[in-house]
């Protein structure tokens, strides 16, 4: 994957994401080719990249170009990509109107566990448990959960 970074496409410092007035959605809606980044509160920065089209459909989307990465583990750089295993079930977007806790998810492994679960501002439920993507328990945090400081998505284009 040859990309860079065009632009901001949400900021969790500025765009709103608690559960009844996020806009997370709205963001990130008819896009495609995006990166997640999460900053957790233990200096972890970690994440996935979508190259699918993002829309709001209440199931995960299969597409065996997504992976997930670690940027920093513990303030420390250790850039490490892990690619999603053929049909996984790659990503997954909650729409604010369905009633959901949840903000977006990578890899779906059993009801409510996933590679990476983000939600939505204030809920506490954020985790990491290794099921679809070649990451190990461990390698994108400590432990299976975890608190976001922030999160940016970013738009990618050809290089």
């Amino acid at each position: 994957m040859n990309k860079k970074i065009t632009k901001v496409v949400f900021n969790s410092d500025v765009d709103d994401w608690s559960h009844d007035t996020s806009v997370f959605d709205t963001k990130i809606s008819n896009k495609s080719n995006l990166c997640f980044l999460i900053e957790d509160t233990n200096n972890n920065k970690f994440g996935g990249v979508f190259t699918g089209f993002v829309k709001v459909t209440n199931k995960f989307v299969v597409n065996d170009n997504t992976f997930i990465f670690s940027l920093t583990r513990n303030g420390k750089f250790e850039q490490k990509k892990y690619q999603v295993r053929p049909k996984g079930g790659a990503f997954h977007l909650y729409s604010k109107n369905d009633q959901n806790k949840k903000l977006f998810a990578f890899g779906y492994g059993q009801i409510n566990d996933y590679d990476i679960c983000v939600f939505k501002k204030g809920v506490n439920d954020n985790h990491c448990h290794q099921h679809k993507f070649a990451a190990k328990e461990g390698d994108l945090i400590d432990g299976k959960t975890f608190t976001p400081k922030r999160i940016v998505v970013y738009q990618l284009v050809d290089n």
